[in-house]
């Protein structure tokens, strides 16, 4: 099950559009006075761009997520840990989602996600879990997926597509 649908988007764009209330919401995320993750999670250093460290397993936490024992292995002390980072070097550190064709998501993001979830697969870690790790590396790239998203917006094989096209759409 790919993050996207590699056909484009079929969600309806109607589902993310803004209401009054998001940027309020927004602005609350990344309040450091709230209760809320957004700074915490995207600014917890260091970030290293291409490897995982404990300080994003540690940052995912604050998005609610635990990576279990086996996987916290594998991803710093494992194979699995430097295939990612294989695949991290060829993904671009700051580049936005809008910047880049479904064809460069289909690439080195799309592989990054698929590896994840073919090694973890039985160990308690899903699309969440994955979306929040890779979101943390390239957090104007990846966007999280939670069954809220699911839901509202796109299954986890359409909402790379989703995003990309609702953001790309001036």
């Amino acid at each position: 099950m790919l993050p996207f649908n590699r056909q484009g988007p079929r969600g309806s764009r109607q589902a993310v559009l803004p209401t009054e209330n998001v940027q309020h919401l927004v602005s609350r995320f990344y309040d450091d006075d709230q209760g809320f993750a957004g700074t915490t999670f995207l600014g917890l250093e260091p970030n290293q761009s291409d490897r995982v460290g404990p300080e994003d397993l540690l940052a995912v936490t604050f998005m609610g997520e635990i990576y279990p024992p086996y996987a916290v292995r594998q991803l710093l002390h494992g194979d699995l840990g430097a295939e990612l980072s294989d695949l991290l070097r060829r993904i671009p550190n700051v580049c936005p989602i809008w910047k880049v064709s479904m064809e460069e998501l289909d690439g080195a993001p799309t592989g990054a996600w698929e590896l994840l979830r073919d090694r973890l697969r039985g160990f308690g870690v899903g699309p969440t879990r994955i979306s929040k790790l890779l979101a943390r590396k390239r957090p104007a790239l990846i966007p999280i997926y939670d069954s809220v998203i699911g839901r509202h917006v796109a299954p986890v094989n359409e909402y790379w597509g989703v995003f990309h096209g609702f953001l790309c759409d001036e």
